[in-house]
């Protein structure tokens, strides 16, 4: 039996989009205070951080991590965004009720 494939995405509360402050046709409403970032331990460094995420829809872009949220901990990162406190690389099988379930939306098409 096969492996599931992961995928990384941004993520956020629906209620950033209704509220205005996420505009799903502007990648450039994701202001540095929105991130949310996971500082990744050593032997992590390949994880998708937001300056890649960002430069791979053609936007050259340094987040200043020190204004948005930080975390070592993926799922708490997912936890951050459920609460409503910024958009998260996060992962679709760690958040995987939480999309299923309307908690979080994947508020762009990459």
């Amino acid at each position: 039996m096969p492996f599931k494939r992961d995928r990384v995405t941004a993520m956020c509360q629906p209620g950033l989009l209704g509220s205005g402050r996420v505009d799903t046709k502007s990648l450039l409403s994701l202001t540095d205070e929105m991130l949310i970032h996971v500082a990744w331990r050593a032997g992590f460094s390949a994880y998708p951080e937001w300056g890649a995420w960002f430069a791979s829809q053609g936007i050259t872009s340094h987040p200043r991590r020190e204004l948005g949220h930080t975390t070592d901990t993926s799922s708490v990162a997912i936890d951050l965004a459920c609460g409503g406190l910024g958009v998260v690389l996060g992962q679709e099988i760690l958040a995987e009720t939480e999309l299923a379930t309307g908690k979080l939306v994947t508020p762009f098409s990459h």
